[in-house]
């Protein structure tokens, strides 16, 4: 298996849900491939207005690919 390791620096801007900045990715397992982080019912109540309301905070999954 190979090493990975990516890092913010200055975090990432969500363009696709966007629900705003991201400052951590965290491993979703070993291989390096997958992350995750959450949003708050603030950063999320434009695209996800149930959850907002309810205060359900969303996780999202992440795949890091190569440009």
């Amino acid at each position: 298996m190979k090493n990975k390791c990516w890092e913010l620096q200055h975090g990432i801007k969500d363009n696709i849900y966007h629900t705003g900045q991201v400052d951590n990715l965290f491993p979703l397992d070993l291989t390096g491939d997958g992350y995750w982080y959450t949003k708050s019912k603030g950063d999320i109540a434009a695209r996800f207005p149930e959850a907002a309301r309810k205060d359900i905070p969303v996780l999202f999954l992440v795949e890091m690919k190569k440009a």
